[in-house]
């Protein structure tokens, strides 16, 4: 497999993520695949297996991007299966798949929303981790800053469920108006992988006053999964209801019988 994959569909909606999966330069090839040419039954699924060794089972009109392989690859149940069905799951380094999830009606009334977006996947390996925190990298970077808010008391409780740090501006005193680092309290969410949630927010574009956020963390021990959104397409107190149902869809597409056992290095000292 080339550096990047594309699955053409929808390809104007998808020219965002590109930016995300496909470094510049890089061929994109297009990856022709239908679950219903495998020799066994796909159930209209993708297959893949991440460096971790962890493998899933995905709507195949979910799957969007691919990005990179590793080596040594295990090998498939049935190499001469097409690649991405059952017997022949494809070997990737990030994969970007679409997924929606819906958030309840307010205490006070109202329509539970349905919210689209894209999820980046990977297994979480040895090399995405800061050894002086036993985090991954981005995450342990969110924790760093939100602790120098802290030492400044910069740092607040929000009624959504977060500890919020960040410097607010005679004319923007809300922390919705300002860069913003948020970490989720533990009396108000579960941890994930034994940590809180933390999301990073840049400053609101003067164009539109939306927040660029991002979100890393891992929602099961050997899986990272980024999350790029701005606030108005997710607003801050809807990351739980996210939290809650990609953990529950990751579970449910999981084929622990794909499963392997990656080579020595790979996983964090943690997972040995």
């Amino acid at each position: 497999m080339t550096a990047a994959h594309r699955i053409p569909l929808a390809a104007i909606v998808l020219a965002a993520a590109s930016i995300l999966a496909t470094p510049i330069g890089a061929p994109a090839d297009q990856l022709r695949y239908d679950p219903d040419t495998c020799p066994t039954e796909a159930q209209g699924k993708v297959y893949l297996r991440f460096a971790t060794g962890v493998a899933f089972g995905f709507p195949a009109r979910a799957l969007q991007f691919l990005y990179g392989s590793f080596e040594p690859k295990p090998e498939a149940p049935d190499p001469s299966a097409p690649e991405g069905c059952p017997g022949n799951p494809i070997i990737t380094h990030w994969a970007t798949v679409g997924f929606s999830f819906e958030v309840p009606p307010a205490a006070d009334g109202g329509e539970p929303r349905r919210i689209a977006t894209f999820v980046k996947l990977s297994g979480a390996t040895a090399r995405s981790f800061d050894r002086r925190t036993g985090m991954l990298r981005l995450q342990s970077i969110v924790f760093g800053l939100a602790e120098s808010g802290r030492r400044f008391g910069r740092c607040e409780e929000a009624p959504e469920g977060w500890e919020v740090c960040y410097q607010p501006k005679k004319d923007r005193p809300h922390h919705t108006d300002n860069g913003a680092y948020y970490i989720a309290l533990a009396n108000r969410h579960p941890l994930r992988s034994g940590i809180s949630l933390a999301v990073g927010c840049g400053p609101p574009a003067p164009w539109n006053r939306a927040r660029l956020c991002q979100l890393n963390y891992r929602p099961m021990p050997l899986v990272h999964l980024a999350l790029n959104f701005t606030d108005q397409e997710i607003p801050i107190e809807d990351i739980f209801a996210f939290d809650d149902a990609v953990v529950a869809w990751l579970e449910r597409s999981r084929m622990p019988e794909l499963d392997f056992a990656p080579p020595p290095g790979v996983l964090p000292k943690e997972e040995l």
